[in-house]
């Protein structure tokens, strides 16, 4: 899970490791979850992780301002790489709507545009969806058996 220790990774992370699930978490500075479990230091909008670091994942949550990557293209081309035939793929960020909100702080932004063009057309079940009143977009897709 990228985004790990951020608003929504953090609470997901604790819900799936009580439930027993196993979580490799990343996160741009490293810090560590709240349950004290580890997560590993990895900038997704500058690098992306070792191949054989995720190799095999069942599901890939991607929780972390993709709207920021310079080649969006190509990081979700690398979760769909490491995902198994079957994978979910979950990839939420902020809406238009957040950022120009954000503005008012961080000064001008460029539009935000979900990837969802950017999804290879032989996924499955692609669908994008409004979240958080708005704010927020959620992709989620299946990589084909």
């Amino acid at each position: 899970m990228s985004g790990a220790t951020g608003f929504i990774g953090r609470d997901l992370c604790r819900q799936l490791l009580e439930r027993g699930d196993e979580v490799i978490a990343l996160s741009k500075g490293g810090a560590p979850l709240a349950s004290g479990a580890p997560t590993i230091a990895l900038d997704l909008a500058g690098a992306m992780p070792r191949p054989q670091m995720l190799e095999g994942v069942d599901v890939v949550f991607h929780l972390g301002a993709i709207n920021l990557f310079r080649d969006k293209k190509s990081a979700i081309d690398e979760m769909i790489r490491v995902a198994r035939p079957g994978t979910r793929i979950v990839i939420a960020d902020e809406s238009e709507k957040a950022s120009r909100l954000f503005a008012i702080f961080v000064g001008h932004h460029d539009p935000v545009v979900p990837p969802v063009d950017l999804i290879p057309a032989n996924m499955l079940e692609v669908n994008l969806k409004s979240i958080w009143n708005e704010y927020g977009y959620l992709i989620t897709f299946r990589k084909p058996a």
